[in-house]
C-alpha cells in the first residue's frame, strides 16, 4: 500500500491519545493532511508497523511530537521521535511538551532547536498551524523585504517568526511569547 505524504504526522504516548485525538481533529478542519494512528487504520492493518511508521514519519512533511513522561519512557514513540529528528531539518521538527519532562539533550538541544510547551489542544493547533504555514511561506519566500533578511531583523506573521538563522535568538523570542505571554517583540 503507497504511504501518503502527509503534512503533519503526530506522534504521541498512548496515555495522551484523547488530548491529540482533539488537536488531529482540529489540524483536520484547518485543511491539513495528518497521519494520526487511529484515524489511519487503513494505512496500517496488515503491514509491517515500524516499517509503516518508519516511512510516516520520515516522508511526512512535518512531524508534530507530543512529549510527555509517557512519551520518554515509551519505546516506540522514541523511535518515532529518532526518526524525525534523523529525517527533517531544524523547524520541521515541532516538538510539544505537555509536561516538565524533557527529551534527551542529544536529541533534543533547547539552546539550538525551538520547542513549545503547552497542554492546550487549541493552543498546540495553532502553535502547529502556525509553523507548519510559516515555514510553507517561508520556502515561498515570505519575507517583507530584502532590507529585513540583509539587515538580520526577524519578521513576523501572526505571532510566528520569520527566522534569521539566528537559532538562540528565536528560541528565546518564542518561549518568551508562547510560554509566558510576552508578546512586546511583535
Amino acid at each position: 500500500m503507497m504511504i501518503n505524504k502527509y503534512d503533519i504526522a503526530l506522534s504521541y504516548a498512548v496515555e495522551q491519545e484523547n488530548m491529540v485525538d482533539t488537536v488531529y481533529h482540529y489540524l483536520k478542519s484547518e485543511g491539513l493532511s495528518v497521519f494520526f494512528a487511529p484515524e489511519c487504520q487503513e494505512v496500517l492493518v496488515g503491514m509491517n508497523q515500524r516499517e509503516i511508521f518508519y516511512k510516516v514519519f520520515s516522508k511526512s512533511k512535518f512531524v508534530a511530537l507530543f512529549i510527555s513522561n509517557d512519551y520518554i519512557n515509551k519505546k516506540t514513540p522514541m523511535e518515532e521521535a529518532n526518526i524525525a529528528f534523523t529525517n527533517h531539518e531544524a523547524g520541521f521538527v515541532i516538538p510539544v511538551y505537555l509536561d516538565d519532562s524533557h527529551l534527551p539533550v542529544e536529541m533534543l538541544d533547547p539552546n539550538k532547536i525551538n520547542y513549545y510547551k503547552s497542554n492546550n489542544p487549541a493552543e498546540i493547533t495553532k502553535i502547529i498551524k502556525e509553523s507548519v504555514y510559516s515555514k510553507k511561506s517561508t520556502v515561498e519566500s515570505t519575507f517583507s523585504s530584502s532590507e529585513d533578511v540583509a539587515s538580520g531583523n526577524n519578521v513576523f506573521k501572526n505571532n510566528t517568526i520569520m527566522s534569521n538563522n539566528n537559532v538562540a535568538q528565536n528560541q528565546q523570542i518564542i518561549q518568551n511569547t508562547v510560554l509566558y505571554g510576552d508578546n512586546k517583540n511583535n
